[in-house]
């Protein structure tokens, strides 16, 4: 039969092997997490440089109309 000594030993093992179980699972969420911000980041960055690069920032065909006053259109 183990003493009231082993069995507090026994249990503050069992507590603090739950508790690393914790942090461990905490830690990994959050570097999986870190990881994935990182990935959104560079693929935003990414898309980002192609629209600077090969975006269509001033079509040389585009045309501009202009309206005139709505007095001009419905006459006197």
């Amino acid at each position: 039969m183990a003493t009231d000594k082993r069995e507090r030993q026994r249990a503050n093992r069992s507590a603090k092997q739950q508790e690393q179980t914790k942090e461990q699972r905490r830690r990994k969420t959050l570097d999986l997490a870190r990881r994935g911000l990182i990935w959104a980041l560079i693929i935003a960055a990414v898309f980002t440089a192609a629209a600077l690069v090969w975006g269509g920032g001033d079509d040389a065909g585009a045309t501009t109309t202009t309206v005139g006053s709505l007095g001009a259109l419905l006459g006197p």
